[in-house]
């Protein structure tokens, strides 16, 4: 064999052994893909819809009491008394007014060689429909869970179907999952866990 057929075939030799050690896959050989979640893993959305148009009327009220709880109720009655007549017997509903805390102090006094502590609030209350959270699950995918949510969101505003749609509400955010679960499925599940 002449010294040029001996080099040609070495090389070739070489170059084939180089290739079948080549870490980049072969076109026989599969590519591994991104782990895909399992076809039935529940997946978590929670979105925040808030009403377009004016505003939401707001009642502000003042209370003072023993204790700050004490003085916040004194507050939320104050600020019920401020609402419409037709609405003040659904005040102390949280799914028709939710209560917003603005602020709150304590003060001490020392007379007669007894000390006092007085406890003030002050608090608004919005309509609960204004701005609404809701969260759902799904099994059938991230879409379908946000869905869900919206649509949820709506009935919790009272308001029927797609209200995102026709203008009477904007999705405002929507987180998607996987996420730590609400304060509220939170103590669901704490109810039902007994």
């Amino acid at each position: 064999m002449s010294r040029v057929s001996r080099t040609c075939a070495l090389l070739l030799l070489v170059l084939a052994g180089c290739t079948a050690h080549s870490s980049e896959p072969t076109p026989a050989e599969p590519t591994p893909a991104e782990p895909m979640p399992a076809a039935d893993a529940e997946q978590v959305c929670s979105v925040h819809i808030v009403r377009l148009g004016p505003p939401a009327p707001t009642y502000d009220g003042k209370g003072e009491g023993e204790s700050t709880e004490a003085a916040l109720e004194l507050a939320r009655r104050d600020a019920c008394t401020r609402a419409p007549k037709d609405q003040r017997a659904a005040c102390g509903d949280p799914n028709r007014f939710v209560p917003r805390q603005r602020s709150s102090s304590s003060s001490f006094s020392y007379k007669d060689g007894k000390s006092t502590t007085s406890h003030t609030a002050t608090l608004t209350l919005v309509d609960a429909s204004a701005e609404v959270t809701a969260e759902r699950r799904s099994e059938r995918g991230m879409d379908d869970a946000c869905e869900r949510a919206r649509l949820a969101a709506c009935v919790k505003a009272g308001a029927e179907g797609r209200c995102f749609a026709d203008g009477t509400y904007r999705v405002e955010s929507e987180r998607r999952g996987p996420f730590e679960p609400s304060l509220q499925s939170r103590q669901s599940l704490k109810i039902t866990a007994h």
